[in-house]
C-alpha cells in the first residue's frame, strides 16, 4: 500500500494540504480553430484554472480507414489536434500562466508532448487499463500521470498502478470518472473518491462530466486533489463535447466555490474558543432560576430550581456546588440566582 501525500506538477504541489489542481478540459472544443483554442485558454486562465488540457487525437494512429465510414472520418477530422499546433498552444498557455497538458492517445504523442513542455500526462479513460504500452511509455518518462478510470474495473486499476510503479513512476493521480456525457447526478457516485483512496493508497481526483458546477466542490470535500471539467465558450457550438461543458462564467464560479471549500475544510482539530465565542456562550447558556418563592435561610435543593437561557447568573454545570448553599435573602419565583445571594453551608 502506497500512502501518497503530494506530487509535483510543474511548479505546483498537488495533493493533501495543497490547493486543488484544476484542469480546464478544452479537449476537442477548439473546433479546429486556433483562435478559438486561444480564447478557451484565456477563459481558463481568467477563471482560475491551473492547466488547459487538450486531446492528442490522430485518425491514422487510432483507426483503420477501411473499417470506418466516410461520415465518421469527416466527424473525426473536426476534432483532431494537429501536431503543428503544439508549439503555439504551449506558448499561449505559458503566457497565460497555465500548464499545457494533453492526453496522448497514441504512443508517438508522448515524446512530442514532452518536447513541448507538458508537466504531466493525462491518461484518458479509453486508454487506461486497455492500452498498457502507452501507459508504460508515459510512466517511463517520470512525469506525473493523471489517469481517468471511467471504463476501468478494480483489476484494471490495480494492474495499471503496478505497471506504472514497475516503470519507476509513483507520481500518480487516479481520477474518478463516469463515462457518460453528460453524467446524470444520480450516477456521479462521489463516494468512490474515498473508496479509491482507501483501496489504492494514492492521490485521487475527479473528472466531472455533469452539467452542474456543484459536484466539483463536493468532490474536494470528499478528498479530491485534482479536478477536471470541460470548458466551452458556448454550449450551442457544434461539436461532440460542447453540450455538456460549462461556460466561462460557470467555470469561474466553480473555481470560487472550490477555493471557499478548501478554506473552510480546516485541519480537523477543535480549536480553543475565541473571546467572542466565549462571550456568546456566556450569554446564551442556561442559568439557575428560582422555580417558586423561597425564604431567606432556605437550603437550595434541585427541586427549588429551573433553568433559563440568559446572560449573568450561575451556569447549569454548577449545580453540584450550588446545592451546598442557602439563601441570604427572600427570593421570588423567576429570580435569577447569583453567588451574592448565597451562603455556603457545605
Amino acid at each position: 500500500m502506497h500512502d501518497a501525500k503530494q506530487i509535483q506538477i510543474g511548479h505546483r504541489l498537488v495533493g493533501n494540504g495543497a490547493p486543488t489542481y484544476i484542469i480546464a478540459e478544452i479537449g476537442s472544443n477548439h473546433n479546429q480553430d486556433m483562435a478559438l483554442a486561444k480564447e478557451l485558454i484565456d477563459a481558463a486562465a481568467e477563471a482560475g484554472a491551473d492547466a488547459a488540457k487538450f486531446q492528442s487525437l490522430k485518425f491514422d494512429e487510432l483507426y483503420l480507414p477501411d473499417k470506418t465510414t466516410p461520415e465518421f472520418r469527416e466527424f473525426f477530422a473536426q476534432i483532431e489536434l494537429s501536431e503543428t499546433w503544439y508549439a503555439e498552444i504551449s506558448a499561449h498557455c505559458q503566457r497565460r500562466g497555465l500548464h499545457f497538458i494533453s492526453s496522448p492517445t497514441y504512443v508517438e504523442a508522448i515524446e512530442l508532448l514532452r518536447q513541448h513542455g507538458v508537466p504531466a500526462y493525462k491518461i484518458a479513460s479509453a486508454q487506461f487499463g486497455v492500452y498498457d504500452e502507452l501507459v508504460a511509455r508515459a510512466a517511463a518518462t517520470g512525469l506525473p500521470l493523471v489517469m481517468s478510470t471511467g471504463i476501468a474495473d478494480y483489476g484494471d486499476i490495480q494492474r495499471t498502478l503496478e505497471l506504472c510503479r514497475r516503470a519507476g513512476n509513483d507520481q500518480l493521480v487516479l481520477l474518478h470518472c463516469v463515462s457518460q456525457y453528460p453524467t446524470e447526478p444520480q450516477r456521479a457516485n462521489l463516494r468512490l473518491i474515498q473508496t479509491y483512496r482507501q483501496a489504492f493508497g494514492c492521490l485521487v481526483g475527479y473528472s466531472d462530466h455533469t452539467h452542474d458546477i456543484h459536484f466539483a466542490p463536493a468532490a474536494v470535500a470528499l478528498g479530491a486533489v485534482v479536478l477536471e471539467k470541460h470548458l466551452t465558450l458556448d454550449r450551442s457550438l457544434p461539436g461532440p463535447d460542447h453540450h455538456f461543458a460549462i461556460e466561462p462564467a460557470e467555470f469561474r464560479e466553480m473555481v470560487r466555490h472550490v477555493r471557499e471549500i478548501e478554506a473552510g475544510m480546516g485541519d480537523g482539530l477543535r480549536p480553543a474558543l475565541t473571546p467572542d465565542e466565549l462571550a456568546f456562550r456566556a450569554d446564551v447558556s442556561f442559568k439557575w432560576v428560582a422555580r417558586g418563592d423561597l425564604p431567606k435561610g432556605e437550603r437550595i435543593l434541585r427541586d427549588h430550581l429551573t433553568l433559563r437561557r440568559t446572560a449573568g447568573g450561575i451556569p447549569a454545570e454548577m449545580l453540584e456546588h450550588l446545592v451546598c448553599h442557602r439563601l441570604r435573602r427572600d427570593m421570588s419565583a423567576g429570580t435569577l440566582l447569583s453567588w451574592e445571594d448565597l451562603e455556603y453551608v457545605g
